[in-house]
């Protein structure tokens, strides 16, 4: 493995803040994150924010195709010209591109089956791209992502804790979050000031059982959305952003549901949330859908 920094040099280049930059530099680090990921000869990976190719070169080896996602033009002209061996680069499509503004439903198209997803998050658009995978999740089978401490314990948070909130719920109901290892701020150069924590979501739809209509998802997002936007309030307040004439259905709705409606957002598991979406679903229809 190349040190990142030897590489930076050689490229005189730092690395960029504005692009949350900074890149694994032990190669124990990048094993135990293999080995967490359990990649197999036939699987195709999405591997977001490529770097100075740390990954991006172990992971080409193992499996049988590599989408390189990478913004910054200079790390993509290294990654071609002096990263990825000559007999890895017929695996490995590199991407030059911003991952929000990816089209992964386009990219899994050109494959048989679903996407893996692999990346070292950069910790200032961590939460959009979460959103973003959850949206497309129907093409992915499963994400190993390096994220903030933080973010990581937002994902597998208990009811009734500061970090339980949108992103809880909404992985809560279409994936299996599991937490795997800490990786220290020292492990990465430039050294962030917080740790990282390395996390399996499986989105595989086998063993995440579908709990509501598509139909009703939309109006699941809508309500989680709705009532954390104004986590300190009560329900009974929060749901009033549904929408006109929301107010006069919401006895009925809390009554055939079984939630209070002094009950505050964060007390309410993944299937509360979906007695409740049904209940909405049965009892409102906004103005415009009548």
């Amino acid at each position: 493995m190349i040190s990142p920094r030897e590489l930076l040099k050689e490229l005189e280049k730092r690395p960029r803040k504005r692009l949350g930059q900074h890149f694994l530099v032990h190669r124990h680090s990048v094993e135990k994150i293999l080995k967490f990921a359990e990649l197999t000869p036939n699987d195709i990976v999405l591997e977001i924010g490529s770097g100075l190719g740390a990954l991006t070169v172990p992971v080409a080896e193992k499996v049988t195709r590599l989408y390189a996602v990478e913004v910054d033009s200079e790390l993509v002209r290294m990654l071609k010209e002096k990263v990825i061996p000559e007999d890895l680069q017929s695996k490995v499509e590199i991407i030059e591109e911003d991952v929000l503004k990816l089209d992964i439903e386009n990219l899994a198209k050109k494959i048989p089956g679903k996407l893996k997803i692999l990346g070292n998050l950069p910790y200032n658009i961590s939460s959009p791209i979460l959103f973003k995978l959850w949206d497309k999740s129907d093409v992915i089978e499963k994400a190993i992502l390096m994220l903030q401490v933080e973010v990581a314990e937002r994902l597998v948070a208990r009811p009734g804790t500061k970090d339980y909130g949108i992103l809880t719920v909404l992985f809560g109901y279409r994936a299996n979050v599991k937490k795997g290892f800490t990786l220290k701020p020292e492990e990465f150069y430039p050294v962030p000031k917080v740790g990282s924590m390395v996390v399996s979501i499986d989105f595989d739809i086998e063993k995440v059982p579908a709990k509501l209509s598509p139909e009703e998802g939309k109006l699941f997002v809508q309500v989680v959305k709705t009532a954390f936007g104004q986590r300190r309030k009560m329900l009974r307040r929060s749901l009033l952003g549904l929408g006109p004439g929301i107010k006069d259905h919401l006895p009925a709705i809390f009554e055939t549901s079984g939630i209070a409606p002094d009950a505050r957002p964060e007390t309410l598991s993944v299937d509360d949330f979906c007695r409740l979406t049904k209940k909405i679903s049965q009892c409102y229809q906004k103005p415009s859908q009548r």
